[in-house]
């Protein structure tokens, strides 16, 4: 049984803009097949979904305010039409508001999601319809495992500099002795050291950040399974989905290039490295009571409604999708990501800290309210580190 709570916006030219959220349940397994136009399990889908409209117009008519259910029955692909739909209406609804919710909720306008439209018959009893199995899909969780796997790996075998982008350049700052000391680093030519850090990079994309992407993930996977080569576009999303993190690490190695430059020709700096630290530390804590964080995790904690908006068949759309997603991904966690350049990209501590705050975050019931939890702590971890700087690399 699928049961979806969501808040959306949805526009039709020139006919109606509603604004509200919707809980919705049905007989098939989650996802259910008719979000990505996909045949129902067992040949039908029975749903009920509950909407409460909290701003809108159909037709000029304005309906803000009022709440309705839907009961309806798809006895086929959803684009096929022939529903069947009783709708119960909000007893404060007028009747010109009663018949505009009618016309929209009925098929006598542009459908709801813009590219389906429905034939929907008189009301008609169905019967339940038993919830089917679903195939496990563990690639997604195989590629994860192996991520840390090879991570962990690298830390103990004393390999981990190929995965910290200062153990391939200059090493860090350690406090010994009252003082800051640079310590280690191979000092590669810098586009060799580019080269080895965009390429373990993806390794830190597939153990950090697939998993709080794993509803989006599971939801291609399934949707592609009946398609023509449903391996190709689950790379495709994955490789869009890793060209946009792979451009923010090159964007942060070569801000980090340069704050370090900037370090060494100041010496004022260069005698204080824990400032740049810490400074990381107060623009990553500052960024979690942003506007600009909220909406993107708000995008990031709807993968469905996103999914149904955007999700088209094929290896090039798949594509897109994994692009489209990826920016809204970054634009949640780039700050926390950028934590990691400043105690270094190979500590699996850090690394395992903050793959979980991103998955809270992002899955968890509730995990909005941690932002704002993590963003004080950051805040305060930048003062403490102003204050009393000792005991952590820079």
């Amino acid at each position: 049984m699928t049961t979806v709570e969501r808040t959306s916006t949805v526009r039709a030219t020139a006919t109606y803009v509603l604004e509200g959220t919707s809980l919705e349940a049905c007989s098939c397994g989650a996802l259910c097949p008719c979000d990505v136009a996909e045949d129902p399990d067992h040949g039908a889908c029975n749903s009920l979904t509950a909407y409460h409209i909290e701003r809108g117009r159909i037709n000029e008519v304005d309906v803000s305010g009022l709440s309705l259910i839907a009961l309806t029955q798809i006895p086929g692909n959803i684009l096929a039409g022939n529903w069947r739909m009783a709708l119960y209406i909000d007893a404060q609804a007028t009747q010109e508001q009663q018949q505009a919710l009618i016309d929209a909720w009925g098929g006598r306008l542009p459908d709801l999601t813009s590219e389906r439209s429905p034939r929907v018959h008189a009301d008609d009893s169905a019967g339940q319809l038993p919830s089917p199995r679903r195939p496990v899909i563990r690639w997604p969780w195989a590629l994860v495992a192996a991520a840390w796997g090879l991570a962990a790996a690298a830390v103990l075998t004393n390999q981990g500099y190929l995965i910290d982008h200062h153990q391939l350049m200059a090493g860090h700052y350690m406090w010994m002795d009252g003082h800051y000391m640079r310590m280690g680093g191979l000092h590669l030519p810098w586009i060799v050291a580019l080269a080895v850090f965009l390429a373990s990079w993806q390794l830190m994309t597939a153990a950090m950040m697939l998993p709080s992407s794993w509803p989006m993930v599971y939801m291609l996977a399934y949707a592609s399974r009946r398609q023509e080569r449903p391996r190709a576009i689950q790379a495709a999303f994955l490789a869009g989905y890793a060209v946009v993190w792979t451009a923010f690490a090159l964007a942060a190695f070569v801000g980090d290039g340069l704050v370090q430059g900037l370090g060494a020709g100041w010496p004022w700096l260069g005698e204080r490295p824990w400032i740049i630290g810490a400074a990381t530390f107060a623009i990553a804590g500052a960024f979690q009571f942003s506007p600009l964080k909220h909406r993107c995790l708000t995008q990031c904690r709807s993968p469905l409604g996103f999914f149904v908006r955007h999700y088209r068949r094929g290896v090039g759309s798949a594509w897109r999708l994994g692009l489209r997603h990826g920016l809204f991904c970054p634009g949640c966690c780039w700050a926390l990501m950028l934590i990691m350049f400043g105690v270094g990209v190979g500590a699996l501590t850090v690394m395992s800290v903050l793959a979980g705050v991103m998955v809270l975050e992002k899955v968890a019931p509730g995990g909005q309210r941690l932002t704002l939890v993590v963003g004080a702590i950051l805040l305060l971890l930048a003062a403490i580190w102003l204050i009393h700087p000792a005991g952590l690399p820079v």
